[in-house]
C-alpha cells in the first residue's frame, strides 16, 4: 500500500513538472531588421532604407543575410534643406530559417524603411519607397521623341544613380504607377523580372553575391561559407546639393 501511494506521487509529480514552462535556454533568432531598427534608433538616424544585399546558408546550415543601408542626415541652412545620404553594409548576420524562406525571392529588394516616423517593412524595389517620385531629390522628366517618362535626380543627388543603378536600369512613370497600384493591394512589385532574386537588375549589380552564384538557390541551397556576428561598417557616403 505504501509503495502504491509513493508511486503515485512520483506521478503527480512527474505530471505536474511536466506541465510547467520549461527553464531551458531556447535559441531564437531576432528578426534582423528589428535589430537593425534598434541600432538606427540608438544612433538618433531617423531616416533610413534596408536592402537585402546578399544572403546564403552556411557551413553549419545557418541562414545568413547581409543588408546595404541608406541613411539620411538633413541640415537646415537659412530656408533650405539639405540631405546627407550616407550607406554602410553590415557583415552577415544570422535569420531564421523562416525569414530566410519569405524573402528567398527578395535578393537586392527593400526590406524596410523609416521616413517621419512610420516604419514600413513592404518590400519594394530599391529606391522606391523614399527616393523615388520624391520631389526632394529628383523629378519625371518626359522624353520629347517617344513621350516615356522616367525619373531623373537633381545634380545635387546624381551620385543616387549609382547606389540605385538607375542610369543602367532608369524608372519609368509607368513602372512606379504600377507598383502603387500594387502596394495598395498589398502585393510585391517585381517589374516583369526587373527586381528580385532572379530579376535582370539584381543579376546584373549582384553578379558576385553569394546567392547568384549558388548554383542550388531553392532546390538545392548552397553550403559556402562561415557566417560571423555582425557589426555594420561604412562603406561609402555622399551628400546632396541644392541644385536641380
Amino acid at each position: 500500500m505504501k509503495t502504491t501511494a509513493t508511486l503515485v506521487l512520483a506521478l503527480i509529480i512527474l505530471v505536474f513538472a511536466s506541465c510547467q514552462p520549461s527553464t531551458k535556454k531556447k535559441t531564437v533568432f531576432e528578426n534582423s531588421l528589428d535589430t537593425i531598427s534598434k541600432e538606427m534608433k540608438e544612433a538618433n538616424i531617423d531616416s533610413y532604407t534596408v536592402i537585402l544585399e546578399d544572403m546564403d546558408i552556411d557551413k553549419g546550415d545557418n541562414y545568413i543575410h547581409k543588408y546595404k543601408i541608406l541613411k539620411v542626415s538633413s541640415i537646415k541652412q537659412d530656408t533650405i534643406t539639405k540631405d546627407t545620404i550616407l550607406t554602410s553594409t553590415t557583415t552577415w548576420m544570422p535569420v531564421s530559417k523562416e525569414f530566410f524562406m519569405v524573402n528567398e525571392k527578395n535578393l537586392g529588394m527593400e526590406l524596410m524603411s523609416k521616413q517621419n516616423d512610420s516604419i514600413s517593412k513592404f518590400v519594394s524595389p530599391p529606391g522606391y519607397s523614399h527616393y523615388i517620385n520624391n520631389e526632394k531629390y529628383g523629378e519625371w522628366r518626359e522624353d520629347s521623341r517617344s513621350g516615356v517618362r522616367t525619373w531623373q535626380f537633381f545634380a545635387g543627388y546624381l551620385f543616387l544613380n549609382s547606389i540605385l543603378r538607375t542610369s543602367m536600369y532608369p524608372v519609368r512613370h509607368s513602372n512606379y504607377s504600377t507598383f502603387s497600384s500594387n502596394r495598395r493591394a498589398g502585393k510585391t512589385y517585381y517589374g516583369n523580372n526587373m527586381y528580385g532574386s532572379g530579376g535582370s537588375y539584381t543579376k546584373a549589380s549582384g553578379s558576385g553575391t553569394s546567392w547568384n552564384k549558388s548554383s542550388k538557390n531553392s532546390t538545392n541551397m548552397k553550403n559556402s561559407r562561415n557566417g560571423t556576428r555582425y557589426n555594420s561598417k561604412t562603406s561609402k557616403s555622399r551628400s546632396g546639393g541644392f541644385g536641380k
